[in-house]
């Protein structure tokens, strides 16, 4: 997947077209909007996105906030029109990386953001890709400089597509998320969460990466403490997997993180 840097510490992906089609709910994600620009002013509605990426980026200092940048996929119309807005603007601010225009505009994300802040906003590969807050160029270049060099991508390594299927993430997934920091399960070096349809319900998979297959093994307890709503519990080489199931109806909680 593009935009995933390695260095990246928490990544979310949700699929929403396939999670308002599984569920059969139109107002899954609400009916509000989940991105806002203004000047040129643009207003995005859940379903209007066929899928977001949020990145989670390593602080330079401790003083500094988590950096994160999303990824919007939307409806290719309304991405043009924006593209063309963007470009026939005369008062936005403009700096130029590698072959992207990187443009400084006021957003609203509902995510995370109540009122609107500054940002800074590319469309890379038929993508809008922005990022928030001090230094926001900087960590949106990162991610830019990260679709140019496959090598730098967390899903170029081996144990990031290991862990990925550990967790059931192989296909026709409708989110995942993967956290690469520090858990509360000591030793665990990488945690991925995977979100299906199965049979009109929803499964959740979880793995968690180990050095070894010993340390998988002396962790399992403290995994299952961990998560003791879990359906089922195994050990897959060096991850303990942990496998939940949940009804339709509780789909939107399980597409917003670990």
């Amino acid at each position: 997947m593009v935009f995933v840097p390695s260095s990246v510490q928490f990544v979310a992906y949700v699929e929403y077209h396939a999670c308002i089609e599984a569920s059969g709910n139109q107002s899954l994600f609400g009916a509000d909007p989940l991105f806002e620009t203004y000047s040129p002013p643009l207003v995005i509605y859940p379903n209007s996105i066929e899928y977001e990426v949020a990145l989670t980026l390593p602080r330079k200092d401790s003083q500094e906030a988590l950096p994160t940048v999303s990824v919007l996929k939307i409806n290719s119309l309304e991405l043009q029109n924006f593209k063309e807005s963007l470009q026939s603007s005369t008062t936005l601010r403009r700096t130029s990386h590698n072959s992207y225009t990187l443009f400084d505009v006021l957003i609203r994300h509902r995510e995370r953001q109540a009122q609107l802040v500054s940002a800074t906003l590319a469309i890379a590969h038929e993508h809008i890709v922005f990022a928030e807050g001090t230094g926001s160029t900087n960590y949106l270049m990162q991610i830019l400089d990260t679709t140019d060099y496959l090598p730098s991508q967390l899903f170029s390594s081996e144990s990031a597509r290991t862990a990925l299927y550990a967790s059931g993430g192989d296909s026709d997934y409708l989110a995942f998320f993967a956290a690469t920091f520090p858990t509360q399960i000591a030793g665990a070096s990488v945690v991925m969460k995977t979100v299906r349809s199965a049979s009109g319900s929803v499964a959740a998979q979880i793995a968690l990466s180990f050095d070894s297959q010993d340390k998988a093994r002396s962790q399992y307890q403290a995994v299952k403490n961990l998560y003791a709503g879990g359906k089922d519990y195994w050990i897959l080489g060096q991850f303990v997997v942990v496998k939940f199931s949940y009804q339709m109806y509780e789909l939107g909680q399980q597409v917003r993180g670990l």
